[in-house]
């Protein structure tokens, strides 16, 4: 069967749009393919981020927890350090009250012994006999027949300081002063008359004769207390740089007495 013209030309209009149509087709399907590779390149970034990113939280929490456990050890040993502490604290606090408390009956049974010995010595002027002592040329000078003697004054008037009449006590004392200045008890007699305004609460008076005491000469029996008193006296002034002469020299001056282990100890804790 032969074609004519008009049907031929017919069969190329029609397979025109077929041919535009597979190529569209053609060119979306290539589309469509690009998008899934993209999409694919896409997540396999994101999963690459992700695992980077889990990674880097992993590291920061391994960081995190070895900061964290590094502050906790600082802060036990800080904990442990400060019980060490407080209890060494407590334990030196302990052992200065037990060494005050010994010094304290040392100091007593040596004020019992010269209370003793004064009574004895006051006993022998009673009875008539010579005071006991290097002073004895100088107490006999100011002394009448019948009168006390040095001894016998300073006995009675610790015995008034003793029952609390400080100024009964002080008159007596300066009596003593008064007669006897060159006798061993007067040398007593001055500290003593500090310990009466002491009693009273004036420590203004009391540190006065306090100093009186340590510079007498020779040296009194009773410098090294005077001068601890007198270093308490600064302290509760609020003097702290003079107390803390004071007690080095109680220190450097008597380094025998009991004051200087007391005033060895106070000048640690001003420090």
């Amino acid at each position: 069967m032969t074609r004519t013209p008009r049907s031929a030309a017919r069969s190329v209009a029609t397979r025109r749009p077929l041919r535009a149509a597979a190529a569209l087709a053609a060119a979306s399907l290539a589309g469509c393919l690009a998008t899934q590779n993209d999409l694919r390149v896409l997540q396999a970034d994101v999963a690459v981020v992700r695992a980077e990113a889990a990674r880097n939280d992993s590291a920061r929490t391994v960081q995190l927890a070895a900061a964290l456990a590094a502050l906790k050890s600082a802060s036990d040993s800080m904990r442990a350090l400060s019980a060490r502490m407080a209890r060494w604290q407590g334990d030196s606090r302990d052992e200065f009250r037990l060494m005050q408390q010994q010094l304290i009956q040392i100091q007593e049974l040596t004020g019992q012994s010269q209370r003793r010995l004064q009574e004895l010595r006051a006993g022998l002027e009673d009875r008539g006999g010579a005071p006991v002592g290097a002073g004895a040329a100088g107490a006999d000078s100011g002394r009448g027949a019948g009168s006390p003697g040095p001894n016998q004054l300073l006995q009675l008037a610790l015995e008034q300081l003793r029952r609390g009449s400080a100024g009964s006590a002080r008159a007596g004392f300066g009596d003593l002063l008064a007669r006897f200045p060159e006798s061993d008890a007067a040398q007593l007699a001055q500290f003593y008359v500090a310990e009466s305004f002491a009693a009273e609460g004036n420590s203004t008076s009391a540190d006065s004769v306090y100093r009186l005491v340590i510079a007498r000469q020779p040296p009194s029996p009773k410098a090294s207390t005077a001068t601890y008193k007198h270093a308490l006296v600064l302290l509760a002034a609020g003097k702290t740089a003079e107390a803390k002469a004071a007690l080095a020299s109680v220190v450097a001056r008597f380094p025998q007495s009991d004051e200087a282990v007391l005033a060895a100890d106070r000048l640690k804790l001003l420090r």
